[in-house]
This record gives C-alpha cells, sequence and structure tokens, in this order.
C-alpha cells in the first residue's frame, strides 16, 4: 500500500502544546520516518487532514482530502467552556474518524463514532536531555497552561502545612496572565497569585528550553488535578514530561495517569488532601527514594517517546486511507 499523505490543521503556533506536541512533533517524527508529513495550508490537496481541536475548517478539509480525522482534546467535555463542547459534538459524525489523547476520552467518543484511536501524546525529545544541576534546598516543578493554576486550589492547603515542617521552594513555569479570572482578587494576573500563595513560589514565564532549565535544579514535580470529568479526560502529558527530564512525580490520581504510573514505584497517585500530604512528606524527606522513583519513572516514560508514539500515527493513518 502506498503511504498516504498527511497535513496537519494546526491549532496556534508552536507556543501551544496541543500544536507543538500533538501536531508539529508527530509530523517533524514522521517525516524522519519518510512520511510526506507537514502543516495544512488551508487549500493544498492531500490524502488526510488533521484537525486539532475544533471542527471549523471541516468543509474546506473535506473538499481537499477524502478522509478528514479530528485530533479530539479534553475540552469537548468541559461542562464550562462557553458551549463549545456541544457544538463540537454536533459535528463530530461528520468526520471519518477520531483520535483521543487520553483513556477516559477515548470511552466517550467510541459512544459517538464508530473509529475512534486513543493516541496519547508524546514526549518531547528535549526532556529525556535534561541533566541534573546542583542545587541548595528542596525544589517542586509545575509546569501548565495559562489557566491551569486553578488546580492548585487541591493542594494549597497541603502545601502550606508542609510549609511548616519542610522548607521548599514551588517553581511555577506558565504565563503571565491566567486568561480566566478564578475571583480570588487577581484576575488574569498569575504571578501575583503565586506571589500570594502562603508557602515559598517562584514564578518563571513558560517557554519550552526555561522549562527544562528549571527542572533541572527541581526534586520533585507534581501535577494537580480536579476530581471532575473535564480532567478525567485529560492525557498523561505533564507527568509524562516531568518522567522523561528525571523527576519523581506526585500527580493527581485520574485516568491517564494511572496508565503511566505504579502508585509508590514510578510516581505517587493522590486522591484527595490526605493522600496528597502522606505522598509529598515522604518523598521531600527521603532523597533516596526520590531518587528510586525518579530512574523507575524514567523507564515508564519511555513508552511516550516520540518515536513510539509517531508509530502509532502512522499505523492508524493507513488503516484510515
Amino acid at each position: 500500500m502506498t503511504t498516504p499523505t498527511v497535513r496537519w490543521r494546526l491549532l496556534k503556533d508552536e507556543s501551544e502544546p496541543t500544536t507543538r506536541e500533538r501536531g508539529m512533533r508527530v509530523y517533524e517524527e514522521l517525516r524522519r520516518q519518510g512520511w510526506d508529513a507537514a502543516a495544512w495550508d488551508g487549500r493544498e490537496t492531500t490524502d488526510i487532514i488533521v484537525l486539532q481541536y475544533n471542527l471549523r475548517d471541516f468543509d474546506a478539509a473535506l473538499a481537499a482530502a477524502p478522509v478528514v480525522v479530528f485530533d479530539c482534546n479534553d475540552m469537548v467535555f468541559a461542562d464550562h467552556a462557553f458551549g463549545v463542547p456541544q457544538k463540537i459534538r454536533n459535528k463530530m459524525h461528520r468526520v471519518h474518524a477520531i483520535v483521543a489523547g487520553s483513556p477516559r476520552l477515548g470511552q466517550h467518543l467510541e459512544r459517538l463514532h464508530p473509529t475512534v484511536r486513543m493516541i496519547e501524546q508524546a514526549v518531547g525529545p528535549q526532556y529525556w536531555t535534561v541533566k541534573r544541576k546542583k542545587h541548595t534546598g528542596l525544589q517542586i516543578f509545575w509546569m501548565g497552561m495559562h489557566d491551569n493554576i486553578i488546580y492548585f486550589s487541591e493542594v494549597d492547603p497541603v502545601l502550606e502545612a508542609l510549609a511548616q515542617r519542610h522548607e521548599f521552594t514551588v517553581h511555577f513555569c506558565t504565563s503571565k496572565r491566567s486568561g480566566l479570572d478564578h475571583g480570588d482578587g487577581f484576575k488574569q494576573d498569575n504571578v501575583a497569585r503565586i506571589a500570594a500563595k502562603k508557602y515559598p513560589t517562584m514564578f518563571h514565564e513558560w517557554n519550552v528550553d526555561g522549562a527544562l532549565e528549571v527542572m533541572a535544579t527541581c526534586d520533585l514535580g507534581i501535577a494537580p488535578l480536579f476530581q471532575n470529568e473535564w480532567c478525567w479526560c485529560k492525557c498523561a502529558n505533564k507527568a509524562v514530561n516531568m518522567m522523561a527530564a528525571g523527576l519523581p512525580v506526585v500527580v493527581s490520581d485520574v485516568p491517564s495517569y494511572r496508565v503511566v504510573i505504579e502508585d509508590g514505584v514510578t510516581g505517587r497517585l493522590c486522591y484527595g488532601p490526605e493522600e496528597w500530604e502522606t505522598a509529598l512528606e515522604e518523598l521531600l524527606g527521603d532523597a533516596k527514594q526520590r531518587k528510586a522513583m525518579a530512574k523507575a519513572g524514567k523507564v515508564a516514560a519511555e513508552g511516550f517517546h516520540i518515536e513510539k508514539i509517531a508509530l502509532q500515527w502512522a499505523e492508524f493513518f493507513r488503516e484510515v486511507a
């Protein structure tokens, strides 16, 4: 069978994770493997077009390709998103196939469409190159999109309590403005929001290289999420990226993280404040445990290497073509 040509209708630019990690990184790796794969300019004809995040360009894509694939993310089940999810669900039956970014999301989509494949987000090659750097004190790392800082309401009280017993700094790698008013008096200002927390913090404006530099001087990575349907549909990228970079991780117990993390071995899964406090207390006080967990976590993250994820996309494209 002739290898099909594939084009991506990217969501935004490289600063947006879906664009970068589920689009650009994938087609760059497919090209390395011999495929004709690239971004779509909105006019070029091709065999397959992948629409990221939304279906606004479906009609134009269908005119340019016999197969249109929707790369769907958690937003399709985010009920707070001002009607966007319902608009997407109303159009979903028109695409030829759907790629889901997480197990729970895939289960939902299988009830809405006959052709669904679950493909997790790949770990970018740069994360594997992070080398630990000497530093003083205990450093905790978090990274997230502009509005993801809302998840810290899950762990703020725990970190405040732990700060009475341990000396640490939480490094926030995100953008200056949140994009949302969280009703906490800071409106869209993430810098002020982080500075006002009742435990030691440091703000770092997000970019890939900067995040890698901060990770190199941290001892532990965390990824809190809410326990709701929206977050249960999220992918495992934050945890897996940190694991690939050699950080032991403590994360919320949600479906995507359960796939990659064996609790107590490759990371810690936490449901509720008591579990968060127990896990963080143990790891903050035990460098040997952190080192062993980081080593096991890096091995577990290998299944998310871009070469392996690109092979899954390649198999999927051959099937739908």
